[in-house]
């Protein structure tokens, strides 16, 4: 299951970042989405981004901060910075 996770996360990353396909934020929330409800510590960490920049999603800093500590509590440092940044 862990390599259709990852396929599901990188078909987020496409929507994402344009790559073979047309870049479409709200496209990629969904597909981050389902991989992080499978544990996905990199799509959790962009869902918490996704909810900060309002990017194909309102924005909303309350769920960018639970997205991130779920991605900190799995050891990726740049959501525990981000997490650092929001309770300054």
């Amino acid at each position: 299951m862990a390599g259709a996770t990852e396929a599901v996360f990188l078909m987020g990353t496409a929507y994402d970042e344009g790559l073979g396909v047309a870049e479409d934020p709200a496209i990629a929330f969904a597909w981050f989405s389902k991989a992080a409800a499978a544990g996905h510590t990199l799509a959790e960490h962009n869902l918490g981004n996704a909810y900060a920049a309002g990017r194909g999603v309102a924005a909303d800093p309350a769920q960018a901060v639970s997205w991130w500590l779920k991605a900190a509590v799995s050891g990726d440092a740049v959501p525990q910075l981000r997490l650092g940044e929001a309770y300054e």
